[in-house]
């Protein structure tokens, strides 16, 4: 015969509510009491209505992830990192994960967003790659509902957020290729509505400013942060009179693209061109040579938002926290010193000869 609630709560001696806090986590019921009843549900095999329980604390136990690419975005390694560590800190703490993708800005992006807010699908969300002005958050925003954020906007009033700090970490990389003796040193850009994107254009500027070295128009690319543009914008570069030493890309997968394509122009990374990238992905250590790039702690970051945002579900008078992390160079094969005039050439040559 399957226990009841009732047969737990007289065999505890205690009244059937006392009985519903305590296995609900109510903090109004003694420890000791709390103890006793839920030993006694343990010992005589008492399994909660977990549905009840969610519907009288007004919980989904869910939390919401909607990413902002096609369903090919799941298999990006920044995606994938980032949802290991959301997901390992969800099944922690006993919460379940609604997961979806739409791409950024579309119709079916906003309805999702809607659904979720009017829906009461999850209890709380969790938005990443903010945009400068981004409808997600002003929608969340205004509508009270718990959201934390991997990025910031323009206004980064009303929510918590983590994000790198992606001024300093584009002067660490520029610092580090003067250095090392380069002067010529390209930037390729992600998208501008893209609040990182902003961020670390403007500290490439400043920091070359900062050294007193120009940036030539030609020197400054845009990509979408995908391999493939990050490869065309390389050949971009490399087709030029004057090609740069060194190339910083906005993110490790069109850094990634660049190394390809320059390999396959039979160019020595590392030693004909310098190539750095920015989030410190996996991937990126196990290429040849391994790419030098600002690490950021992609999965640590998943986990720490999941529980920020937990605890702004418990209580919603909790300060907004803004987390600013500084990134870690990691100085790997594909950056080395600035090539003489004479390698200079042989990369020019390369390029020639391709053309022809």
């Amino acid at each position: 015969m399957k226990t009841r609630l009732i047969d737990v709560a007289e065999e505890a001696q205690v009244s059937l509510t006392t009985a519903s806090r305590a296995l609900g986590g109510f903090d109004d019921v003694a420890t000791a009491t709390r103890r006793r009843v839920e030993d006694t549900a343990q010992r005589l095999g008492y399994v909660p209505n977990i549905s009840a329980q969610r519907l009288r604390r007004r919980r989904t136990d869910m939390l919401g992830l909607i990413l902002p690419a096609d369903e090919t975005g799941f298999g990006e390694p920044f995606f994938a990192e980032f949802l290991a560590g959301v997901g390992e800190e969800a099944s922690t703490v006993e919460q379940h994960l609604l997961l979806t993708a739409h791409p950024p800005g579309s119709t079916a992006e906003r309805e999702t967003y809607l659904k979720v807010v009017r829906g009461g699908w999850v209890d709380g969300v969790i938005l990443i790659r903010l945009r400068w002005e981004d409808a997600r958050v002003d929608l969340l925003r205004g509508a009270g509902f718990p959201f934390v954020a991997f990025g910031r906007t323009n206004d980064v009033d009303g929510y918590p957020f983590i994000d790198e700090d992606s001024v300093a970490g584009l002067g660490i990389l520029v610092d580090h290729l003067v250095q090392l003796g380069h002067s010529k040193i390209a930037f390729v850009r992600g998208p501008d509505d893209i609040t990182f994107a902003r961020h670390r254009l403007t500290g490439f500027e400043t920091a070359m400013t900062s050294h007193r070295l120009p940036v030539p128009d030609r020197y400054l690319l845009s990509g979408d942060l995908r391999r493939e543009s990050g490869a065309e914008a390389m050949s971009e570069l490399m087709d030029q009179t004057h090609p740069p030493t060194a190339v910083i890309f906005c993110n490790d997968m069109m850094a990634l693209g660049g190394m390809e394509e320059a390999v396959g122009r039979g160019v020595v990374v590392g030693r004909d061109v310098s190539i750095a990238g920015f989030d410190g992905i996996g991937v990126g250590g196990t290429t040849a040579p391994g790419l030098t790039t600002l690490r950021q702690p992609i999965q640590e970051i998943g986990r720490r938002l999941c529980r920020i945002l937990l605890e702004h579900i418990d209580d919603d008078t909790r300060a907004n926290r803004h987390v600013l992390l500084v990134p870690e160079i990691l100085v790997r094969g594909s950056t080395g010193p600035a090539p003489t005039p004479r390698r200079c050439g042989v990369t020019r040559s390369v390029s020639e000869r391709r053309e022809g």
